[in-house]
């Protein structure tokens, strides 16, 4: 494997067994993430995405599973809320269940992110607020680090929502740049799903990478990403995006402050042979990123994407000649 490849690829994948069109049962999933950590792609994995609901399920799996190191690593879901009225009740609810999941686990388990349905107050300034409290709640109840994704909403007035989530975000991370155990908050974007219709169109998928660049906040991403380039499913009549748009438009975006057109245009393409992988760089047609780049970005702006099946994007990747 090319060594731009490998650093692209390092960490990228949160596996998603649990969710459609996989759907596993937790013993099947919990399982195969177990044995994703010892294959020879081991360091494309990242975290074991569970609902926070969930987490009771993982209770017998202690000694069995978790007593091997290092821990085992979660992204959670925390079911958040569509109004700013109750969104802070809804995550702290949720909280209480990490607590437990603690309690049970002790260091075994690390939780090491959240991602949490966000709605918008009707200022950027009011939802900073609502999102410095949540922090603070976050703050007081996890005991490591935990970085924290905020997902808008795509549908009715998107772009308000986001313009106005991304900003917030901006403020709020300002405020809590001294956090001892909450990390820098971020946007979380869904790419897709088992319906034509959870799928973002182009101009969402650049406008929220480009909103992230412009105010210095970093993405996950999550669903519909099992192909490394732009990919037409037949099946589900959609033009599904690649994981290869999707991130490489952010770290290119960040090396050349591309506008939100030049992003958009990276997303919509389809052709594999514009992607290429060397051990000196990571290129798209007339953009060059080095190693050294590449890592900064994915560090710091384009973190990992879900996906229900950690075979199909590394099958992909050899289908296409990457590896």
């Amino acid at each position: 494997m090319k060594t731009t490849l490998k650093h692209f690829m390092a960490g990228i994948i949160d596996y998603a067994g649990l969710f459609p069109p996989s759907a596993l049962e937790m013993d099947e999933a919990i399982r195969n993430y177990a044995r994703y950590r010892g294959e020879a792609d081991r360091e494309m994995l990242s975290h074991f995405i569970c609902p926070a609901t969930r987490l009771h399920e993982l209770d017998k799996y202690s000694d069995e599973l978790f007593s091997v190191n290092p821990p085992f690593t979660f992204s959670v879901l925390s079911k958040g809320s569509d109004s700013p009225k109750t969104f802070l009740d809804a995550v702290s609810e949720d909280l209480d269940l990490l607590k437990k999941f603690y309690k049970t686990h002790g260091n075994r388990g690390r939780v090491e992110a959240l991602e949490i349905k966000t709605p918008v107050a009707e200022t950027a300034e009011e939802t900073a607020e609502m999102l410095n409290i949540a922090a603070r709640l976050i703050n007081a109840r996890m005991p490591n680090d935990v970085a924290v994704f905020y997902e808008p909403s795509l549908k009715g007035d998107w772009k308000s929502a986001v313009d106005t989530l991304a900003e917030a975000i901006k403020l709020h991370n300002e405020v809590m740049a001294n956090g001892v155990r909450y990390l820098r908050g971020g946007l979380k974007l869904r790419c897709g799903g088992i319906t034509k219709d959870l799928f973002p169109d182009d101009e969402q998928v650049a406008r929220v990478i480009h909103l992230c660049l412009k105010n210095s906040i970093p993405y996950k991403a999550t669903a519909g990403l099992h192909h490394p380039v732009r990919f037409q499913n037949d099946e589900i009549g959609v033009l599904m995006h690649g994981f290869l748009n999707v991130f490489g438009a952010g770290i290119f975006g960040k090396v050349f402050g591309l506008s939100e057109a030049q992003i958009l245009e990276i997303i919509q393409d389809k052709d594999p042979a514009n992607f290429e992988f060397t051990d000196s760089y990571f290129s798209w047609k007339r953009y060059k990123a080095t190693d050294e780049t590449i890592r900064e970005a994915r560090e710091s702006l384009a973190t990992s994407f879900g996906s229900c099946s950690f075979d199909e994007p590394r099958e992909d990747l050899k289908t296409h000649k990457f590896i």
